[in-house]
C-alpha cells in the first residue's frame, strides 16, 4: 500500500487489511465504488471513533451527518480533481495529433473515445454524487 501522509497507523491497517486501496473505481450507474467510498469514511472518522466504530462502516451502517458531510465533499473534490486532470492533459495535448479534425490512427481514435467516454462517467458520478 502507498503511503498515505498524515493518516494514523490504525486508519492505514483497516485499509491495508480490508484491502480497500483496491477497486478505487467509478462506474455511470453508481458512481464511486463501494471501496472509494469506505475508504473516505475511514479517512473521515476522528480518531475516537475509529477504534470503536469502523467496522460499522464496513456494514454501511450510517455513522454521523458530520462525517456524511465531509465524505460528500470529498466525493465532489476527488471527481472534480480527475475531470480537471484530464481537461489540463487534453489541452496540454491540445496539438494537431489529438484534434478532433486532423487524420488519426485506429489507436488514436479509440484512445480519444475511451478518454470521452471516462470523462462522461466521472460527469455522472459527479451529478450522483451532488444528488445523495
Amino acid at each position: 500500500m502507498p503511503e498515505i501522509c498524515g493518516v494514523s497507523r490504525k486508519k492505514k491497517e483497516i485499509i491495508a487489511v480490508n484491502q480497500l486501496e483496491k477497486d478505487l473505481s467509478c462506474s455511470e450507474e453508481n458512481g464511486l465504488s463501494w471501496n472509494v467510498l469506505t475508504l473516505l469514511r475511514i479517512l473521515a472518522m476522528n480518531e475516537e471513533d475509529v477504534g470503536k466504530r469502523w467496522q460499522r462502516t464496513l456494514t454501511g451502517e450510517f455513522q454521523d451527518e458530520g462525517m456524511e458531510r465531509t465524505v460528500r465533499r470529498w466525493r465532489q473534490q476527488l471527481i472534480l480533481k480527475v475531470l480537471e486532470c484530464y481537461e489540463e492533459a487534453d489541452n496540454f495535448n491540445g496539438n494537431d495529433c489529438l484534434s478532433i479534425h486532423s487524420q488519426q490512427s485506429l489507436n488514436m481514435e479509440l484512445a480519444l473515445e475511451l478518454r470521452f467516454q471516462e470523462k462522461q462517467i466521472l460527469k455522472n458520478a459527479l451529478k450522483l454524487a451532488k444528488v445523495s
